[in-house]
């Protein structure tokens, strides 16, 4: 009796935020058989601190501008703040809050998102937004699922920086 040989090849093809798809190429004696499997990234985005994510808010503004812009695109009024809180729930953010607010004060920029963070008064800048945005301390024009995807991106790294740092100050 002949052992069967196996030989797995791992290719991630893409990668979402709660799963990533893969082909598994099995290498059975000179036959290769490929399937695609979906792996769960939970747990590579589970590492977010949660007592990081319990200091900080994400505001979507819920105003008559942001909301009128929203419409004229033919978008739900829930669109952004559901967008969002599907992304916090898909990484694991345990304590973060996605939650619709009051204006923030840049209609004309409309839709925004400003994120809080409880040691600081009012709403923060992230690394990654633009030099506007920046100067504004949110969001402007967060309209497509790109728009959403990059302000998560922002939020999740800053949970990161923000965990290190926290590290960092234990080790001292």
């Amino acid at each position: 009796m002949r052992a069967t040989q196996y030989m797995l090849h791992f290719v991630v093809s893409y990668l979402f935020a709660s799963y990533a798809s893969a082909f598994i190429q099995i290498h059975n004696g000179n036959l290769y058989e490929q399937k695609q499997i979906k792996i769960s990234t939970f747990k590579l985005f589970s590492d977010l601190d949660e007592e990081v994510c319990a200091a900080l808010t994400i505001w979507v503004c819920g105003a008559t501008a942001c909301a009128n812009r929203r419409r004229k695109l033919g978008m739900d009024e829930f669109a952004t703040v559901g967008a969002l809180y599907g992304r916090k729930e898909q990484a694991g953010a345990k304590g973060l809050v996605v939650e619709e607010g009051s204006c923030l004060g840049r209609c004309k920029s409309a839709p925004c998102v400003a994120v809080e963070h409880e040691d600081y008064e009012g709403h923060v800048a992230l690394e990654g937004m633009s030099d506007a945005e920046f100067g504004d301390q949110l969001f402007h024009n967060v309209v497509t699922e790109d728009d959403c995807d990059r302000v998560w991106e922002c939020v999740e790294n800053a949970i990161h920086q923000l965990a290190e740092m926290e590290d960092d100050d234990d080790d001292e």
